[in-house]
C-alpha cells in the first residue's frame, strides 16, 4: 500500500496494527515454548557459535578435522583442527571442478584407469598438502561447496599399479 501513489494512510495503519499484533502473538508463542519446552526452545534458538577451543576439548588424540572453505575458483582453505593444533593452509585449486565432474563420470562410467588417476590427483590436490598436520588414524572431513559430492574416502594416496579397485590405496584405508 505504502508502494501505491495514492497509498490510503487507514489501511497503512490497519496493516500495521495487524503486524504489532501478530508479532505481539508471536512473541507470547515463543515464550510458551520457553517454559512449556525449554529443550525444543534452546535447540531452536539458541545458537551459540562454537570456539575453536572448544572443538579441540572434544576431541581426542586420534582425531583430525580437515575443513574445506572453498574461496573461488582457484583456491580452497583447509582448517586442521586436532587436540592440539590449529593451521590453515591455501590450497590452488585451479581446475579443480573439472577434475570433480571427470571423477564422478568415471565412477558412473565404471572408467577404472580414469578413476585411478583422479583419485590420486585429487587426493595429491586437497589432502596431501595437509597430511603432516594429521595427527592419529581418525578424519573429520567437512567438504565446501562444489566438494560435497566428493567421496574423500574414495581418494588414493598412492599411484596403484594394480586394475583391481580392491586392491587401491583408498583414503579410507588409512584413515576411520
Amino acid at each position: 500500500e505504502s508502494a501505491e501513489e495514492k497509498s490510503d494512510s487507514v489501511k497503512i495503519a490497519g496493516y500495521e496494527s495487524q503486524l504489532f499484533e501478530i508479532s505481539r502473538r508471536e512473541d507470547s508463542l515463543v515464550l510458551t515454548i520457553e517454559k512449556e519446552y525449554p529443550k525444543y526452545h534452546q535447540l531452536k534458538y539458541k545458537s551459540d557459535i562454537v570456539s575453536v577451543q572448544e572443538i579441540q576439548d572434544r576431541l581426542d588424540e586420534n582425531t583430525t578435522i580437515l575443513e574445506f572453505f572453498v574461496a573461488d575458483a582457484t583456491a580452497v582453505f583447509v582448517y586442521v583442527v586436532s587436540k592440539d593444533q590449529l593451521k590453515i593452509e591455501k590450497i590452488n585449486t585451479t581446475g579443480l571442478n573439472s577434475q570433480l565432474e571427470q571423477f564422478k563420470k568415471a565412477i558412473v562410467d565404471k572408467d577404472t584407469p580414469l578413476f585411478k588417476d583422479l583419485s590420486h590427483s585429487l587426493y595429491q590436490a586437497l589432502v596431501n598438502p595437509v597430511k603432516n598436520n594429521i595427527t592419529g588414524d581418525k578424519l573429520i572431513i567437512v567438504p565446501d561447496d562444489m566438494l560435497w559430492g566428493l567421496n574423500f574416502e574414495l581418494l588414493c594416496v598412492q599411484k596403484d599399479v594394480s586394475n583391481n579397485p580392491m586392491d587401491f590405496s583408498y583414503l579410507l584405508k588409512e584413515y576411520e
